[in-house]
């Protein structure tokens, strides 16, 4: 309202405060608190009479603890909304509902505030999540905690698009092969990180099998592009061969370089690459300094480090595909522009049009930083540095032992793609099919005669709606089962 002149009014101004497990999650929480502040305002408890001994107690905390109505122990949840209810405890002013990855919430997730139930929408989840997690509910008077409900143990998965990480959250850019062919996950590699949790060795962050090099990116590199080529796999060789590469930002030159780029499909964690859906593709650079013509005829260690502790890093390697996916005839064009020019080329129009801009970059902005050691660019032939997509995070998959039918799916759950692996004791037909929880019949993968040993197919899982199918295979003999989740 509006004050006449002369006329006088009081204002109570409150400040609050209230944090949260996330920053939404704060905002709700103050939300939370507001409301409760300003019923105590109403009432008049907010202002309680100050007595000779001093200010009033605070409040005391809820005399009970909530039980648990649902989700129910163990349910298990691939998409949202999930609503979360717990009875009401009559001397509570709120709630705050707790997610911990250990029963015992020393390892919180997140914390909301509540009132006797929740929903979590999707974008909740936590993404690609395989571990089981615990909530509880937490009664408050006012800010005064009380007693917090049981625990409960569930598992809450939500598909997103993004590049492979490890329990830690760190990015599983990892070397598959070492330079020289050197088995980085064998007992002569000087660092075996990542090798039990994806079948690599980490170099993200981290030095390579061999200490001489560590795997990096400047600014939003493959963390910020790979996730929309899911579920494709990419992987960076260091080959005698090389490739050519296009410095498409700035003049357009054209020079050959050590590596290749290449989409290799979907490759599970662990498990070995089949060649024969590779495709090759253009790579890209980004010379970070020294003078153009120099630097872009150079492939080497000349930016700017993005990790301290380390030497330089080299220039920013990009990944674009070949026009029609052929890669020959850019290389064709791109040989015989560098031929003519000595080594070095200038821009040609005619060559950049066989490179597929529009098509996007699944890798970008990646580099290397020569490590403790100091490793040169040309020491690195043989190594291969994959980057992984969405597959969940699991050990790697040991291919089954020959002498008996079995059959395994991986990774389960999935939300585009898996491979499913079986064994044969003795050739014959097999019939390898996938069926719905009604027994319908909804993809063959495999169907006729097949070699005594071991196989594999493809199951695209994202033709399917979410929810659990079975894999089914079948022999003259025998039969053997596996189920799958598909998430989204």
């Amino acid at each position: 309202g509006r004050l006449a002149p002369g006329e006088e009014a009081t204002l109570d101004v409150g400040i609050l405060f209230a944090q949260g497990g996330h920053r939404l999650g704060s905002v709700r929480r103050l939300r939370d608190v507001s409301d409760a502040a300003q019923e105590a305002y109403e009432s008049g408890d907010l202002f309680r009479a100050v007595t000779a001994t001093g200010p009033p107690p605070p409040p005391s905390p809820p005399s009970t603890a909530p039980t648990l109505l649902r989700p129910a122990e163990g349910a298990s949840f691939d998409e949202g909304p999930v609503t979360f209810e717990w009875t009401a405890v009559p001397d509570a002013t709120g709630y705050r509902v707790e997610f911990s990855a250990t029963p015992d919430f020393t390892d919180p997730i997140l914390s909301l505030g509540a009132t006797t139930s929740r929903e979590l929408g999707e974008h909740f989840l936590p993404p690609n999540r395989t571990e089981p997690s615990y909530w509880r509910v937490v009664p408050l008077a006012l800010n005064v905690a009380g007693t917090p409900s049981e625990a409960r143990q569930i598992s809450l998965y939500r598909y997103a698009p993004g590049p492979l990480t490890y329990g830690d959250g760190e990015y599983a850019f990892v070397e598959v092969v070492g330079p020289g062919g050197l088995d980085p996950c064998g007992p002569d590699a000087a660092s075996t990180d990542g090798c039990d949790e994806v079948g690599g060795n980490a170099i993200y962050g981290s030095l390579n099998s061999t200490a001489d090099y560590v795997g990096s990116y400047y600014r939003d590199g493959p963390e910020a592009s790979i996730g929309a080529f899911a579920p494709n796999d990419y992987e960076i060789r260091f080959t005698e061969e090389g490739s050519y590469a296009f410095y498409g930002f700035t003049t357009g030159r054209i020079t050959e370089v050590p590596f290749e780029v290449w989409d290799i499909g979907v490759v599970p964690p662990g498990v070995e690459n089949d060649p024969t859906d590779d495709v090759q593709m253009v790579p890209i650079l980004f010379a970070d300094a020294g003078d153009d013509a120099a630097a872009e005829c150079a492939f080497a260690y000349n930016g700017p480090p993005p990790l301290t502790g380390h030497g330089n890093a080299t220039q920013r390697i990009y990944g674009y595909y070949p026009v029609a996916d052929d890669y020959v005839a850019y290389e064709a064009a791109a040989a015989a522009d560098v031929a003519a020019a000595g080594g070095c080329a200038d821009y040609n129009p005619d060559t950049e049009a066989l490179i597929d801009f529009g098509r996007g970059r699944p890798l970008q902005r990646f580099v290397l930083v020569d490590g403790q050691r100091g490793a040169a660019i040309e020491d690195l032939e043989g190594a291969v540095i994959r980057f992984y997509t969405v597959d969940p995070v699991t050990p790697a998959e040991a291919p089954p032992e020959p002498g008996a039918l079995t059959l395994a799916v991986y990774p389960n759950p999935t939300g585009r793609a898996a491979t499913v692996a079986y064994e044969l004791a003795e050739s014959g037909p097999v019939r390898l099919s996938v069926v719905d929880v009604l027994g319908r019949e909804v993809a063959v993968l495999a169907e006729g005669d097949r070699a005594a040993g071991g196989h594999r197919a493809a199951l695209d899982a994202a033709a399917l709606a979410a929810g659990v199918y079975v894999v089914v295979l079948e022999t003259d003999r025998q039969r053997a089962v596996e189920t799958i989740t598909v998430a989204r």
